[in-house]
């Protein structure tokens, strides 16, 4: 643990004593779980819940003590047998003499109210809001020639991602396909603009208006629309792309500089040798192109009975981009990813066309997923490919970052809708092998109970060490929304409960306690965009990258020591990497947060 103490933490917590707790409140039945954590040692202790004004006790525990972590001593508290709504007071004792007490909420429709916010983030993040009329222009990236326009093209539209106007086809198919999902299973009153869908569906229709728009005739897709300029590199003579936010973002307008390329790059490393980096933007299509072709087809199997035509519409171009995958050989890591994503497009196309022979076809890409799994529950990559977790090395353009464990969502999803269907006794009994190993991996990651990270484990398959200190939120919540849907379809409690702890350790109950919803908690991410020219505009309620580590590599094997970006608090000191609310995170929590209010029969009511 040595280094710990060089990381730049706020004031409050190098208190004796710390209260990690869930700072958006705790659902009345749900599993409620702090962490106390301690610097000196300190022995055994206790814990309270006590009324908001006075000091009288409502309900009294022991703490259980969980070892020492992210170097100080950590006790997990658990008060999950209380359900009282209200305000309370959590007051936690050591037997060394330190005490600490925080206040805490319950509430009947939390899980809901985070859903709604989330879903509004999305709405926050239309590209309507700063209108870039000359989106956008492709561009010659030939040295001799390199920044020349080419040709314009309409992509206006869209998201912009993380903190900044850029708008990468990559990163939004999990939005689309979170707002679908919180549309279909909670069918929620939550008001919006005034257009002719559903609030839910709008939004995603927003987006999906832009997929269109970045689909070429084959059924591929551009690559990416960015607020980028050329730079001369001085080391390799080479004219290179550079991000307006790190040269000269403060003199530099985004709304009257005519700087949007619209990228058409996915050659083996292109893009990243475009900027002049090693390994940062994705550069192979087939798994991107799958993932928004299904996320594409769930929009038109729940926007159908709104718009027939629309969802025609929407259907003609997944089939485009079916087509263009069945031409396609995928990389060994993105195999199963890609594989997974079109069984999941035909599982939705299925709804909308129910005879077209499209569930016969998600069938026997599920087939292909089932045959990957080991006797251990987890999953090769590809035939005759290790497994996938434990060579993050090796699975190409951050798949462990952006959607990790995704080719596990069609298969709940195809149990889900069809009970039973020709593979669902195969499917749940993978699915059973596949939580087995979660929660045999979740029970020893320590007293935060996250999803463990995994690096890489020498080419080698077999057990998926543990990546010391982790704290990735997209991998986090990835792992809920899993097991809540799990936790539904095989009616099993303790499911549930990792889920719900996923969802808090991303609200505080994380070493850092900090809560990465913006705008959500009393020590909270930043409200403002950090890269674009200041116009005041808010980034509320969405869910920031996390904790990075090891040196801002995603993955390495760093001890705790090195962990360099944790967040502080509101009051300042924030690292950019960290504090981007990226727009696949906020879908995962949108569609863990949705999954939990639908099973525990939250009352939908409108965000205040």
């Amino acid at each position: 643990m040595a280094g710990i103490s060089a990381i730049p933490v706020d004031p409050s917590l190098e208190a004796d004593l710390v209260i990690h707790e869930c700072q958006a409140g705790y659902a009345a039945g749900g599993a409620k779980f702090a962490v106390i954590s301690c610097g000196p040692p300190a022995a055994n202790g206790n814990f309270e819940i006590q009324g908001p004004d006075h000091h009288h006790t409502r309900f009294a525990c022991n703490l259980t003590y969980a070892g020492q972590q992210w170097g100080r001593h950590c006790w997990r508290a658990d008060f999950s047998g209380f359900q009282e709504l209200g305000k309370w007071r959590l007051w936690a004792h050591t037997g060394s003499g330190y005490e600490a007490a925080v206040e805490i909420s319950i509430r009947p429709d939390l899980h809901a109210e985070l859903a709604e916010k989330a879903a509004k983030h999305f709405h926050r993040k239309r590209c309507g809001v700063l209108c870039h009329t000359h989106d956008g222009v492709i561009r010659s990236t030939r040295q001799k020639d390199f920044g020349k326009p080419i040709k314009n093209v309409d992509v206006t539209g869209g998201w912009h991602d993380a903190h900044d106007d850029n708008k990468w086809i990559f990163m939004a198919w999990s939005g689309v396909d979170a707002l679908c999902e919180t549309w279909e299973t909670l069918r929620p009153g939550w008001s919006g603009a005034n257009e002719p869908l559903p609030f839910l569906l709008a939004e995603a229709w927003w987006e999906v208006e832009w997929f269109l728009k970045m689909q070429k005739e084959d059924g591929s897709f551009y690559y990416a629309v960015l607020d980028w300029k050329k730079r001369r590199d001085p080391a390799s003579g080479r004219w290179l792309m550079s991000p307006w936010a790190y040269n000269g973002f403060h003199t530099y307008d985004v709304l009257t500089e005519d700087a949007r390329w619209l990228l058409d790059e996915w050659r083996p490393g292109g893009v990243n040798r475009l900027m002049g980096l090693k390994s940062l933007c994705p550069s192979t299509p087939e798994m991107y192109f799958a993932q928004t072709a299904a996320c594409m087809a769930k929009f038109a199997a729940q926007v159908a009975p709104f718009d027939g035509e629309l969802a025609r519409r929407v259907t003609a171009a997944v089939r485009r981009t079916l087509g263009w995958l069945a031409k396609q050989t995928p990389l060994p890591a993105q195999w199963i990813y890609t594989e997974a994503a079109i069984a999941q497009a035909h599982l939705d196309l299925h709804k909308v066309h129910p005879k077209g022979g499209h569930l016969r076809e998600a069938e026997k890409g599920l087939r292909g997923v089932l045959a990957l799994q080991s006797p251990e529950g987890w999953f090769r990559a590809a035939p005759n490919f290790v497994c996938l977790e434990a060579n993050p090395s090796k699975t190409d353009d951050r798949i462990l970052i952006d959607t990790p464990f995704a080719y596990v969502i069609p298969l709940l999803r195809y149990l889900r809708d069809h009970p039973r269907g020709g593979l669902a006794k195969e499917t749940r009994s993978s699915l059973g092998r596949f939580f087995q190993g979660l929660k045999e991996q979740i029970r020893t990651s320590g007293a935060y109970g996250q999803m463990p990270q995994y690096r890489t484990d020498g080419g080698k398959p077999g057990a998926l060490p543990p990546e010391a200190p982790g704290g990735l939120n997209a991998w986090f919540l990835v792992a809920g929304y899993l097991c809540a849907l799990g936790a539904s379809i095989l009616k099993d409690a303790e499911l549930r409960t990792i889920a719900e702890r996923q969802v808090q350790w991303v609200l505080g109950v994380n070493p850092f306690a900090m809560s990465y919803m913006a705008g959500v908690g009393r020590r909270h991410s930043t409200k403002k965009p950090l890269f674009v020219h200041e116009d005041d505009r808010d980034v509320l309620w969405g869910i920031a990258t996390g904790i990075l580590s090891g040196g801002g590599a995603d993955y390495g094997g760093a001890g705790a020591g090195n962990v360099i970006r944790g967040g502080l608090s509101e009051i300042g000191g924030y690292d950019a990497a960290c504090e981007e609310t990226w727009l696949n995170t906020t879908a995962w929590f949108m569609s863990v947060t949705s999954l939990l209010a639908q099973s525990g029969g939250a009352k939908m009511e409108k965000t205040r």
